[in-house]
């Protein structure tokens, strides 16, 4: 059960506060309870009952994110990079559409998330980005745009370009890719004609020859735009790149959305206020034909619907021990709980049918970063063994975009180089020649009681994780198991030193004015 409206339970303080005030009576005290349930009742308690799915389609759209170290700007309030981020936050927040892929460049381009619908990845990783790290003074559009190119299949590819122009005096090469790659580029200008100063260690950035370097908007990247026919928006304002992608949205893939049906519970805290009510106000005869049987038939059906729930619970469990895949994911399916929802991917995976799972682990919604991580890793686990490498290779990032994970990137790097010796080994994983698959372990709740028990053991910030190869086994028959060490020291994600290092590649000054 949830609450769609909790911020209704502050009014619960003034209430306590008045009743320690008040004279301590019967009735007051049935009054405040009658007070209290239908503040509950307000903050409408609710239960899902199923998912609906329902067609969608939308654009792919690649922003590329210039980080070159004149992005740290004044002229644009805070600074052209933080006002960039306040874009991108808004811009995926108001479309849910459209699927989004982020890329930063400045000498070099790499993949910051793959592409994606999941808004509050997307934001976590803008709200990690740190821009002190960033000390690369120089940019190179055209390999944002070949990257670009390669995130996406898209035969009419949408391009948003967070610049301040960059340092080039003609950008005819980067138009002439784009128009043959048919990409739509619009460029987001974030600098203005006047410019501004840039600060290195505390003194202004100066030129080979000892003048003030002064970064301004450079308006020849423009022909980018005008020759791939995007937009060229120059206002710093959200909203017009907002009308821009939802003018140009086509339908480059179709998907599946889904939309959760809920059991409104509220009015059972309406009855239960109203019967704290008459009992605050009636004698005991007349409360008596008021009160007995709706309790009796409110506590009857609770009671019942545990009782399933904790029956159908003990029967996963058991079967999952018994290694019964199948039927215990047949008893985590009668349970209607986000827990339950994963157990049953989980028993799906063991049991080899990587496809159910994968439907399951996509269909789960959390706010929870670590579950969420914990999540995409799995789909990038299934993805590894139905060969779907790509896809495994785009969760295994997402995962990593939301918490470190040295299993999430080992297995990363191996499908990697693994692909590109075009031998990856799936299903019969044999000695050193395998992805590590450490699928999560049976349920969140038993995460967190061993991550707090091995806290409070070893002092460790760190949850170790026992998980088993789901159909794996070496030479001799035993099944492989895998140790996955899961980083949950922060709650916001951030990009790795490794990620760091690779923006800052090729550093070079920016020698004079444009």
């Amino acid at each position: 059960m949830s609450l769609l409206n909790p911020e209704f339970l502050w009014f619960l303080f003034p209430l306590l506060f008045l009743f320690k005030r008040a004279e301590k009576t019967p009735q007051s005290i049935w009054l405040l309870l009658s007070l209290s349930f239908l503040l509950i009742a307000l903050a409408r308690p609710v239960a899902a009952l199923k998912s609906l799915e329902v067609d969608e389609a939308g654009s792919d759209v690649i922003i590329a994110l210039d980080l070159s170290y004149s992005m740290q700007g004044s002229d644009i309030k805070p600074t052209r990079l933080e006002r960039a981020k306040e874009i991108l936050k808004k811009l995926v927040q108001s479309n849910d559409k459209d699927r989004f892929g982020i890329l930063a460049y400045t000498t070099n381009a790499i993949v910051l998330s793959p592409l994606t619908r999941d808004d509050e990845l997307l934001l976590h990783l803008f709200e990690g980005l740190d821009e002190n790290l960033i000390i690369t003074k120089g940019t190179n559009v055209h390999s944002a745009l070949k990257l670009a190119k390669k995130m996406s299949k898209s035969p009419h590819l949408k391009v948003v370009l967070l610049t301040d122009g960059g340092d080039n005096l003609g950008y005819e090469e980067e138009a002439v890719f784009a128009k043959e790659n048919k990409m739509q580029v619009n460029i987001m200008m974030l600098a203005t004609a006047i410019g501004s100063t840039l600060t290195l260690n505390g003194d202004l950035l100066k030129d080979e020859d000892g003048d003030i370097v002064l970064s301004s908007a450079n308006r020849a990247i423009e022909t980018i735009s005008q020759r791939s026919e995007g937009m060229y928006i120059n206002s710093f304002d959200s909203s017009d790149l907002i009308d821009v992608l939802n003018d140009q949205r086509e339908e480059d893939f179709k998907t599946k959305s889904r939309s959760e049906r809920y059991e409104e519970y509220f009015y059972l805290f309406i009855v239960l206020a109203l019967l704290s009510f008459i009992i605050a106000y009636t004698s005991l005869k007349n409360r008596l034909k008021f009160i007995i049987l709706p309790i009796a038939l409110l506590l009857g059906t609770n009671l019942e619907a545990s009782l399933f729930d904790a029956m159908n619970h003990a029967s996963a469990l058991n079967y999952y021990e018994k290694k019964e895949f199948i039927k215990s994911a047949e008893f985590f399916e009668k349970i209607d709980s986000n827990q339950a929802r994963y157990n049953r991917a989980n028993a799906y995976y063991k049991s080899g049918e990587y496809e159910k799972a994968i439907f399951i682990y996509q269909g789960i919604k959390s706010s929870d970063i670590q579950f969420k991580a914990t999540l995409y890793f799995n789909l990038g686990c299934a993805y590894t063994r139905l060969k779907e490498f790509e896809k495994a290779q785009e969760n295994y990032l997402k995962s990593l975009t939301l918490q470190e994970s040295t299993a999430a990137r080992e297995n990363l790097e191996y499908i990697l180089s693994a692909s590109a010796q075009n031998h990856l080994l799936t299903g019969q994983q044999e000695g050193k020649e395998r992805a590590e698959d450490a699928l999560q372990e049976n349920s969140i709740e038993k995460q967190k009681s061993e991550e707090k028990e091995k806290r409070e053991s070893a002092g460790s910030s760190n949850m170790k994780v026992d998980a088993d190869a789901s159909s794996g086994e070496s030479k001799n028959g035993q099944e492989v198991e895998a140790k996955a060490k899961l980083n949950i020291s922060s709650s916001k994600a951030k990009l790795s030193s490794k990620q760091y290092e690779l923006i800052n590649q090729r550093s070079v000054n920016e020698k004079s004015p444009w």
